[in-house]
């Protein structure tokens, strides 16, 4: 035999006027208790945090919270939503997605705060339309506001009133075009940045792309680069140095021992925790070394110090 957390108290499945009198205190106490001096009690019911209430030492307050909420329209799985929050959450809206490229180097790096520019035309208010489910809605409602025309008129009058109608009736672009996001270090080609509720029943989500880079290239969580060496390094071991892919980091440098890169013409070299940046720490970096004659290198160099003179 199940306990109630009522106690013994004797329970009626008549209405609430037949109740108990022992259930009637229970239920003025707990409403009592409830009682706040600020506000209506519609707001009270949408936004106070709920309170405990003790019968026979069982907390049975969520039993009236949840009645409550039902009764009043709100959402009993959410404490917090009201039921225009509920509404809005759950109503068709216009999905506006527009795709930016982000320099890789940005990606790698993170950036405090970098500004995003919303594009729409005619074509994307339908597309954003369909994304949202909106034009389900709109559609139907074209249809039948066009519907009396197939009759008296033709079919020809009914689709362009149906098109016409369709298409007045999209939402337009949002005003706000501008907008300004963090961009995390590690963030990848795809990412998503959405802007719930820019204006009632429109979303606007940018899908990042990454920028190419004349150096790096990012694979999945590691990066990869290539650095060209001459014949003469190459037998007989060198150090390369190579401009890291972040602003603020050291140069990176390593060592390539005599002997260690043969007859090969490529050789692959693989730092380990100096690739991609993610979760779990970093990728790796795979260097391609590209060994070509000596000639190359002495033209590579020369360039090189010209280009610094005539900075200077």
């Amino acid at each position: 035999m199940s306990s109630s957390p009522f106690g013994n108290m004797h329970t009626n499945s008549g209405n609430y006027g037949s109740r108990s009198s022992m259930e009637e205190e229970i239920l003025q106490r707990f409403f009592r208790q409830q009682q706040s001096p600020y506000g209506s009690y519609s707001d009270r019911a949408r936004y106070r945090p709920r309170r405990a209430f003790y019968v026979n030492g069982v907390d049975v307050s969520q039993l009236f919270d949840m009645a409550n909420s039902r009764a009043s329209g709100i959402n009993p799985f959410s404490r917090n939503s009201t039921p225009e929050q509920y509404e809005e959450q759950n109503r068709p809206r216009s999905i506006f997605v527009t795709k930016v490229t982000v320099p890789l180097e940005e990606l790698y790096s993170g950036v405090g705060r970098k500004q995003f520019k919303q594009k729409s035309n005619f074509f994307s208010r339908h597309i954003a339309a369909f994304r949202g489910g909106w034009a389900a809605q709109i559609g139907l409602n074209s249809f039948l506001t066009s519907l009396p025309l197939l009759f008296r008129v033709s079919w020809l009058v009914s689709l362009i009133a149906f098109l016409a109608t369709f298409s007045l009736s999209l939402p337009s672009p949002p005003i706000q075009d501008i907008f300004y996001s963090k961009i995390k270090p590690g963030w990848k080609e795809g990412t998503k940045l959405t802007f719930k509720s820019v204006e009632p029943g429109t979303d606007v989500v940018f899908v990042i792309r990454e920028g190419k880079h004349d150096k790096f290239e990012r694979d999945g969580n590691d990066l990869r680069t290539s650095v060209k060496i001459g014949t003469k390094q190459a037998s007989k071991g060198c150090t390369i140095t190579i401009d890291p892919l972040g602003q603020n980091e050291d140069k990176i440098q390593f060592k390539i021992a005599s002997g260690e890169i043969t007859a090969k013409r490529q050789y692959m070299k693989t730092l380990k925790g100096q690739g991609w940046p993610n979760s779990n720490g970093r990728g790796d970096l795979h260097v391609q070394i590209d060994v070509v004659p000596q000639k190359h290198i002495d033209r590579i160099y020369k360039k090189k110090r010209r280009k610094r003179k005539q900075e200077v």
